[in-house]
Formats: structure tokens, sequence, C-alpha cells
């Protein structure tokens, strides 16, 4: 489903921002307030210039529908976008994430860490750790569900800068959960 992979991930400062004028992706998936932040109008995704010391570096839509879209996010040392995907399903999107960082980065020799689940912020996450470059960065998928979305980040790191992660998704989960996961709940029908 989604083969740009590599080019929504950015490792080298310099990236070109999202603009705040013009969304990407059809008319009415984004919209962008006065602050800059892009919010995701199907479920609420909120996407802030900055969150703590995190620098948005792209949204992007994968689908006219809206139902596919992600905001990267890049600090000194990490580069992680976070996919919010509706009606695709935790475990085969997992696996496709999978074969998707194997494929995406085959220049780079991704070996297989540890492959786990996890419970992080509540949630109930699985979660892959690939070694690229001989060792010398790191490249994880966490995902997790949200009101029947699916919640994914890929992170990719230099191996000493591992511990950084520690800030960083709890910072993106905090947010997400505070705007997406706010809004879908409140959208799920009562029984």
């Amino acid at each position: 489903m989604r083969a740009r992979f590599a080019a929504v991930l950015f490792l080298v400062a310099g990236c070109v921002e999202a603009s705040a004028e013009a969304p990407p992706g059809p008319p009415g998936v984004w919209t962008v307030e006065a602050d800059g932040t892009a919010v995701h109008r199907q479920s609420g995704l909120r996407c802030p210039k900055l969150i703590d010391d995190i620098r948005r570096v792209a949204i992007e839509t994968y689908d006219p529908s809206g139902h596919d879209v992600s905001c990267g996010y890049n600090s000194a040392t990490v580069a992680s976008t976070a996919y919010l995907t509706r009606g695709v399903g935790l475990d085969a999107n997992f696996e496709q994430a999978k074969q998707s960082l194997m494929a995406g980065q085959a220049k780079r020799k991704p070996q297989l860490m540890s492959e786990h689940r996890v419970e992080r912020a509540g949630l109930p996450w699985r979660q892959v750790t690939y070694a690229l470059d001989g060792g010398a960065f790191g490249s994880d998928i966490w995902m997790t569900e949200i009101e029947g979305w699916t919640l994914k980040y890929r992170v990719t790191y230099p191996v000493q800068s591992a511990g950084d992660l520690a800030a960083i998704l709890p910072a993106l989960t905090e947010t997400i959960q505070a705007s997406a996961g706010a809004t879908l709940k409140a959208a799920r029908p009562t029984p």
C-alpha cells in the first residue's frame, strides 16, 4: 500500500517543511490553523509544527479519501513518521510495513534485531527493530490501533541515539491520543 516509506523518511537537516498554505492531498483532507498546525479532518489528528524539540517536516496523504495520512517529524538525531490509516487491520499492516522496510532499505542491509508486543501509554503495541548499515543505525516500526484506525510510527536513528526514542515516541503518542484518539472516541456510536 505504501511504497513511499523512503520518500517520507528524512534523515538530513534542510528538509522542506510542509507548507501551511497548501496542505498536500485532495482538498478537504487537511486544514491548517493560524499557528501552522495541520489538522486531519477525518480523524482529528493534529500535527503541530513543533512537539517539544521535534519539528514537523512533512504531512502526507496517500489516498484520495484521506484515510491514509502521515506527519513526519525530525529531532536532532531521530527521523520519525506517524501514520494514521483506517480500516487496514493491525496484523496485516504490521507485516506489510516490515516487508516495505526490508524492500525500501535493501541497500542498507536491514537485519532483524527484535520483534515483540509491548504495552506503552495504555496501548498494546507491536514493535520491531532492524539494524541498518552494519548496525550504525536502527530503524523501528511501532504499531497499535486507536478507535478503528491503525497508528504506526516509523523511526530511524543513529544507534548511539536509540535512547532519544524514550522521549520522542511518548510525546508523539500524547499528541495523537489528545487529538485523534479523543475525536475518534467521541465519534464512536454509543451502544
